[in-house]
Parts: structure tokens; C-alpha cells; sequence
């Protein structure tokens, strides 16, 4: 199963804006004890009508027009993902690509650093700061993180793991 490869016929980035994002969440307790590893919290998360994917590009590790430095390269698929996500990836065969996955830390940070750089971005070009904010932060990444945020706080390891699709 590839973990990363580039869109069909072309950059990713370019085809990026034209496709489907498919996103999981998963979590673990952080007890080193604990064997239990890690368990899906949501396995089928369809980010397609969602408004970020400037957003997504960014955290895919791709360069965007804000020239915001990525939180950290690709890194594919996690080698310890569940059963349930792994054979929801599958399902997507080669219509899969860029593979990615960021702590709810990362995740975090990442979302910070676009906000920042949005804000710079409208009041350089005397743009509305708060429209612009609406189309590359969007309400279902603020659900997500809120999401996230009640097991980071319960001492839990979180991350988002997500990938773009042909459709």
C-alpha cells in the first residue's frame, strides 16, 4: 500500500484544490503500561464540503500562497494506525495520495501559524480579515480540534490522520 504518491497527472497541490479529503481520528491512552495502542474515535470523516483546503494543502506539508513554513514534512500513513482506518485508506486504492498525520499539538500549531498568516495576509491587501479567516479556518476544523481537545485534556494521545481522494 503506497503511503505517499502524488495525485494522477500532476502535482498535488494543483489537484488538491479539485479533490476529496478523507480524514480519521484516532486516540490512545498515553499510559506506557497500557497495550491497548491506539483505537478510532471516527473512521469515515468526508472533509468534502468543507471550505480549508488551503488549509489541508498546509498540513499535507505543501508550500501555500501565504508562504507559511509546514509544522513538520510528510510523513504517510502512521505505521501503527488502526485495523479500521487502514482498511478505510484501502478502500481507496490508487485513488488515494499524500497520506499525512499531525498530533493534536501539531495540529495545534499548524492552525495557529495559517491564522497568523492570514491576518497578515488581509491587512496587507486591506482584505476582510474575518471573511478570509472563514474560508481557511473553518468551523468543522475548530469541531475537530474541540473534539480532540476533551482527550488531549483526559491525558490522551490524539491525532488526525487524512489523505486526498480522486473524488
Amino acid at each position: 500500500m503506497p503511503l505517499l504518491h502524488q495525485a494522477p497527472g500532476g502535482a498535488a497541490q494543483a489537484s488538491i484544490m479539485r479533490r476529496g479529503i478523507r480524514a480519521s481520528l484516532e486516540a490512545r491512552r498515553r499510559d506506557p503500561d497500557d497495550v491497548a495502542g491506539w483505537w478510532p474515535l471516527a473512521v469515515d470523516s468526508d472533509i468534502e464540503d468543507h471550505r480549508n483546503r488551503l488549509l489541508f494543502a498546509f498540513l499535507a506539508g505543501e508550500s501555500t500562497v501565504f508562504n507559511v513554513e509546514p509544522i513538520a514534512p510528510p510523513q504517510g500513513l502512521p505505521n501503527d494506525m488502526t485495523d479500521a482506518v487502514r482498511d478505510f485508506y484501502a478502500r481507496g486504492g490508487t485513488a488515494t495520495w499524500d497520506a499525512n498525520w499531525l498530533g493534536y499539538t501539531e495540529l495545534v500549531t499548524a492552525i495557529q501559524r495559517l491564522t497568523i498568516a492570514v491576518r497578515c495576509a488581509a491587512r496587507e491587501h486591506d482584505g476582510d480579515e474575518q471573511a478570509l479567516l472563514a474560508l481557511h479556518t473553518s468551523v468543522s476544523m475548530q469541531a475537530i480540534l474541540a473534539y480532540l481537545a476533551v482527550y488531549h485534556a483526559h491525558d490522551h494521545g490524539t491525532r488526525l490522520v487524512f489523505w486526498f481522494t480522486e473524488a
